[in-house]
Parts: C-alpha cells; sequence; structure tokens
C-alpha cells in the first residue's frame, strides 16, 4: 500500500434533510467512551464566562440564547445509545433557560464572579437527557452581571466558544434594535459532517492516512536521532 495521502479532492459533505438520530464523529465517540466508563465524569466540561457592564435586557439575554441554541444544532442535542451504538438526537428547542442568581450584597464581586463560574462549569452534565449547553447569570447589580455558558467538550472546542460569543453578541444587539441579526447563513450542519466521515473515511481509506503518517513519522525519528546523535 503506498503512503500517499488521500488527494484534497475527496468528496465533500452535503447538507441533509433533518432526521432524528445521527451518528456520533470519530472525535465524539471518544469522548462518549470516557462518559460511559466515568459517567458524570467534569473532565470535559468546557464553558467561558464574561462580566457584563451596563444596562442589560435580562429577557431579551435569555431569547438571544434560545436563537442561538436554534441557530446551532449541537447546541440542543442528547447523546443516547440504540443498539450498541451512540447516537446523538437533535431536539426541536434548546431544553435549557436562562438561570439568574443574584449576589447584591457581594463584599468583593471580582471573587464571587470568579466562583461563581467556576461553580456553574464543575456541574456535570447529564448527555441523554441534557442539556449539554447551560446559560447562567449572576446579578450584582442592574449594571453589573456576570454571564457563564457552559457547555460539554462533545458539542463545544476553543475554537467554537469565540463564534458563539460573537454570535449571541449580534443577536443580542439585533434583538433589542429590533431588527433581524445579520449573521451569515449555516450552509452545514454538524450531523452532515458525521454522516460525510462515516461514509467516505472507510477502512481503506484510514488504512491508508496511517501508512502515510507512519512513513513520515519514522522519517522525522531517524532525522532526530541523526541530529542527537542516536543515529
Amino acid at each position: 500500500m503506498s503512503g500517499t495521502l488521500p488527494a484534497s479532492g475527496s468528496p465533500r459533505a452535503t447538507r441533509r434533510a433533518v432526521a432524528q438520530l445521527h451518528p456520533l464523529t470519530y472525535g465524539q465517540r471518544g469522548l462518549w467512551f470516557v462518559e460511559q466508563l466515568e459517567t458524570g465524569t467534569r473532565a470535559y466540561n468546557d464553558g467561558v464566562s464574561a462580566r457584563l457592564r451596563g444596562d442589560l435586557d435580562i429577557d431579551v439575554l435569555a431569547r438571544s440564547l434560545c436563537l442561538l441554541a436554534a441557530r446551532h444544532e449541537p447546541l440542543r442535542s442528547v447523546f443516547k445509545s440504540e443498539q450498541g451504538e451512540p447516537v446523538q438526537e437533535v431536539q426541536e428547542q434548546w431544553t435549557g433557560r436562562l438561570v439568574v442568581a443574584h449576589a447584591e450584597d457581594a463584599a468583593d464581586r471580582d471573587t464571587a464572579a470568579l466562583s461563581f463560574a467556576e461553580e456553574v462549569l464543575a456541574r456535570p452534565f447529564n448527555l441523554t437527557v441534557g442539556p449539554v449547553f447551560r446559560a447562567d447569570l449572576l446579578r450584582f447589580a442592574t449594571d453589573d452581571f456576570v454571564l457563564v455558558l457552559g457547555m460539554h467538550h462533545l458539542v463545544n472546542d476553543g475554537w467554537s466558544v469565540g463564534i458563539l460569543l460573537r454570535e449571541l453578541s449580534a443577536i443580542y444587539t439585533a434583538l433589542i434594535k429590533q431588527v433581524d441579526p445579520d449573521l451569515e447563513p449555516l450552509l452545514m450542519r454538524y450531523a452532515d459532517f458525521a454522516i460525510w466521515q462515516h461514509r467516505h473515511l472507510t477502512e481503506d481509506v484510514l488504512a491508508g492516512s496511517l501508512d502515510y503518517w507512519l512513513k513520515h513519522v519514522d522519517v522525522a525519528q531517524t532525522r532526530l536521532d541523526t541530529v542527537m546523535g542516536g543515529g
């Protein structure tokens, strides 16, 4: 078998009609497997916190979060086992809600904000029931808040957090101005990528990729050994 990396012109994922159940990507399957070994583990809790200063319409923020979850299917997905295989189910609506806590009497707001974020992000997720996307708001005053968005790593990565925050801000601003959010349409669903991955990355394709990288890693190791005086 040759050591050629599969061509970049491989079949692309295409958008498909909405189905109730979808396969997991190979990366998601690994995380799901860990969850089966350690149910409720916090090892893959992700999220972000933001200090919000100024006027804030909490009702509009709550609506913005619902619209954000409506836009991104992974945020309203749950994960189940069907005949021994993990699947993700996209729910019609986000089952979470904006939870508001109060800390008007906090003596040290910065410390209270940090403690609040740590507590929220440490809560375990129930992947089967959901939600896997949570939103908590701590209110210090009418112009001082802390927003914490918690997500399981199954539906989020570090790169996505910035996108979600920008889109949440855009949706909130649009609702305040009573205009439509100016967001690019999503041409692909995450489920489309998972389906494509399972159909395209066959055993032969994976074997070819593995062969390619094993050969290149071996070359790199040989060069390293030479430089270090090991060969």
